[in-house]
């Protein structure tokens, strides 16, 4: 019966694809039996609207349109121009930096009736155009609707939760019920484990196994309003710190709702997945590869100072590291860290086919210059090996790369002076 109930679980990614990458949720609830109400929750990072300066204050504008359709006929629709007000340059920049909010769109359906109804959003933003956009089907509820998650009790779209000494994440959970029945229900979070290579540059992984890291039983509660209401709504609250899966670690997880509605004789269940991510201080496996890859910066001494170093005192020791290369230590952010991690994952992304990744020829000379101006690529050739020549022309350098073997492995040829 249990492996039954796993094996339903489905895996959303809720980013928005286009220019704004946003993260977004939404959730219906039952007004009546033809009467809906759908709350759509969105999140856009600071990063991804475009700000202008306007007095003293760093502004963008953007309108959001939604239109729920039933076989390409509007349902419903809602359009909207939202101005965000910053006083700071540096917090358009901050990457934590976002803007959360939410908006009701009332809607009638009728139960058992042919078409699905889909939800289609487009994010404009006013200052660039720039936009981001979903398209999704909307699931009606029965017995219950979605589950709302929450991060320390404010909306979280995103369902992303971090394990950390500086962040105390709490998942917090709503789920109503349109059950007048039900009593009680229980609650699993399930872990989306997957054995991984040992080489954490390519990140093979395969074997995907699932392990019940939480269950309860508890009742469920009714809900009561000042507003006439023709249905007995119940409701579950139930919150969680995020800290207790750290032996389980990063990854997916689920949270699994089921209970029972003695009117129709049904079983009901509810399921939806959330994401956690673990601090790479915890896992030896992770942070040491973290400590290798600091071989373009860091001393011997300095490497094996961070290698030998207790758990607890991991992360101090990592910011202490930085600090002494942070060019610009009153900003909060560290951007020479920034930018050297930046550069290690284009050479793991750009350098890995057949090559060595952060650790090939071609790393060793983009980690120490940065992208070049020009790059003469020449894959098929005849009369000779594959070769890459490297321009800048900043520093009047050319730097000539070949693949001797024939295998993807691109070694520095010459350096020469342009």
């Amino acid at each position: 019966m249990f492996l039954n109930l796993i094996l339903t679980i489905t895996f959303v990614t809720n980013i928005a694809t286009g220019d704004i990458n946003f993260g977004y949720d939404y959730n219906i609830n039952k007004i009546n039996d033809t009467s809906y109400a759908m709350t759509y929750f969105y999140k856009i990072p600071y990063t991804k609207l475009y700000f202008l300066k306007k007095d003293n204050l760093f502004v963008s504008r953007y309108q959001i349109n939604l239109s729920v359709l039933k076989q390409k006929e509007l349902v419903a629709g809602k359009s909207f121009n939202k101005e965000i007000l910053l006083d700071k340059y540096e917090d358009t920049q901050h990457p934590t930096g976002f803007t959360l909010d939410s908006t009701t769109i009332n809607f009638n359906y009728f139960p058992g009736s042919k078409g699905k109804l889909t939800l289609n959003t487009l994010i404009n933003d006013l200052n660039s155009n720039n936009t981001g956009s979903t398209k999704f089907d909307l699931t009606i509820p029965d017995l219950t609707n979605r589950i709302e998650f929450y991060l320390n009790h404010i909306l979280n779209p995103t369902h992303s939760y971090s394990i950390s000494h500086e962040q105390s994440d709490t998942l917090n959970i709503h789920l109503q019920i349109y059950s007048p029945t039900t009593e009680n229900c229980s609650l699993f979070v399930v872990k989306e484990a997957m054995k991984k290579s040992n080489d954490l540059t390519y990140g093979t992984t395969k074997n995907h196994t699932r392990r019940v890291v939480y269950q309860s039983f508890f009742p469920v509660q009714t809900m009561h309003t000042d507003v006439p209401m023709t249905l007995t709504i119940k409701f579950i609250n139930f919150s969680y710190p995020i800290v207790n899966l750290k032996d389980f670690g990063s990854g997916v997880y689920n949270v699994i709702i089921r209970g029972y509605d003695s009117i129709s004789k049904k079983e009901f269940e509810t399921a939806d997945s959330f994401s956690v991510e673990d601090a790479f201080f915890y896992s030896n496996a992770e942070y040491n590869e973290m400590v290798n890859r600091l071989i373009y910066i860091a001393t011997e001494s300095e490497v094996n100072n961070l290698r030998q170093a207790l758990v607890s005192n991991r992360e101090s020791l990592w910011n202490d590291f930085w600090k002494k290369h942070d060019l610009t230590p009153t900003t909060d952010i560290n951007e020479e860290e920034d930018e050297y991690f930046s550069r290690i994952e284009y050479c793991i992304e750009h350098f890995s086919n057949s090559d060595r990744g952060y650790k090939s020829d071609r790393a060793k000379i983009y980690m120490k210059y940065g992208p070049p101006d020009l790059i003469e690529s020449r894959p098929f050739e005849r009369e000779s090996n594959a070769y890459e020549i490297w321009s800048y022309y900043n520093i009047s350098k050319q730097f000539t790369f070949v693949d001797y073997h024939g295998f993807g492995e691109f070694i520095l040829y010459k350096e020469a002076n342009l």
